[in-house]
């Protein structure tokens, strides 16, 4: 019979914490991402500006950023290799 080693909590919390930030911001990149679809003629909204573009494009990219780090800290590694 398979039994499974138990862990501890705390590092079942730091885990879930981690988990968290990262669902936190693929949420965060897929309304970004949403936003910067062209809108339906039928929706009647407007184009974005630039500015409004460049933001949810910025902000993808931080979000990106932040689940890298996140993964790499879960599995220990330092970076992708070449970075």
């Amino acid at each position: 019979m398979y039994t499974q080693r138990r862990r501890s909590t705390v590092a079942l919390r730091g885990k879930d914490a981690t988990s968290e930030r990262i669902v936190g911001s693929v949420r965060a990149i897929m309304d970004a991402k949403a936003a910067l679809r062209p809108p339906r003629p039928a929706e009647g909204k407007t184009a974005l500006s630039d500015r409004e573009t460049k933001q949810h494009e910025a902000a993808i990219e931080a979000h990106e950023k932040r689940i890298n780090e996140a993964v790499f800290a879960l599995y220990g590694v330092k970076g992708l290799p070449g970075d």
